[in-house]
C-alpha cells in the first residue's frame, strides 16, 4: 500500500483593507467576486482575508456597507452548500469578531 498526499489546497490571501478599497472602487460586484463568482471550474475558491477588523464600513453612493461582513456571510452560505473554505487572521477576540460581523 502505498501512501499519496492529498492534494495541495491553494489559498488566496487578501488584504481585508484592500477589498474595501476594491468595494469603493468598483461597488456591490465586489462582494460578489469573493463569493457567488469565486469558483475554478465549479470548484470554490479558498480566501484567506487579511487582517480582519482594520477595514471600516464603507460608504457607496451614500449606503453605508459591512463589506467583509456581507463576504463573510456569502461565504457561510456557500460553505453550507458548496464546502466554500474561508480563513481569516485577526487581532480581534472571538466575541468582536462577532458583535462586528455576527455569529
Amino acid at each position: 500500500m502505498r501512501f499519496v498526499p492529498p492534494p495541495e489546497r491553494n489559498h488566496i490571501m487578501k488584504s481585508c483593507r484592500d477589498v474595501s478599497f476594491e468595494f469603493i472602487q468598483e461597488g456591490y460586484e465586489v462582494i460578489w467576486r469573493y463569493s457567488r463568482m469565486s469558483f475554478n471550474n465549479s470548484h470554490p475558491k479558498i480566501y484567506c482575508f487579511d487582517d480582519l477588523g482594520t477595514e471600516q464600513s464603507i460608504k457607496y453612493f451614500g449606503n453605508e456597507c459591512n463589506v467583509l461582513g456581507e463576504i463573510l456571510l456569502s461565504r457561510y452560505e456557500y460553505f453550507i452548500s458548496q464546502k466554500m473554505i474561508t480563513h481569516i487572521t485577526t487581532n480581534l477576540s472571538a466575541s468582536e469578531v462577532e458583535e462586528h460581523y455576527g455569529n
